[in-house]
């Protein structure tokens, strides 16, 4: 008696493999795209939040937010009040997508990937 698979059987799995592979690949590549644009969104607002808390805990906390200047600055103020923070915004920031956290406390985060704004 012997035991194992033929050639034949072999190369029959392999294709079935690979034709899975091209069905399912596109289908598990959409998942994942729309995760990955959840979490962005899910993040801008975690920013938004926070914005308004280090806004209700400082008398100067819009003149302190505006002199800040820069995106990663302004980040830096706000990560207090944000849980499991990151170090840096770049790093806060899901792959693929941009954060703008604008000029005011007020400002609405602007979310994009690549030169597409996404309105959440």
């Amino acid at each position: 008696m012997q035991h194992g698979w033929s050639l034949a059987e072999v190369i029959i799995c392999i294709v079935l493999m690979g034709v899975l592979m091209g069905v399912l690949a596109p289908k598990i590549g959409n998942i994942i795209g729309v995760g990955g644009e959840k979490t962005a969104i899910s993040r801008a607002e975690v920013l938004n939040a926070s914005k308004q808390s280090f806004k209700m805990r400082f008398k100067s906390a819009s003149q302190k937010y505006k002199e800040s200047g820069t995106d990663e600055a302004k980040y830096q103020l706000l990560k207090k009040y944000i849980p499991l923070s990151d170090t840096t915004l770049a790093e806060f920031t899901p792959e693929g997508f941009i954060m703008n956290l604008g000029d005011t406390l007020d400002t609405k985060v602007k979310l994009k990937k690549g030169n597409d704004v996404i309105k959440y």
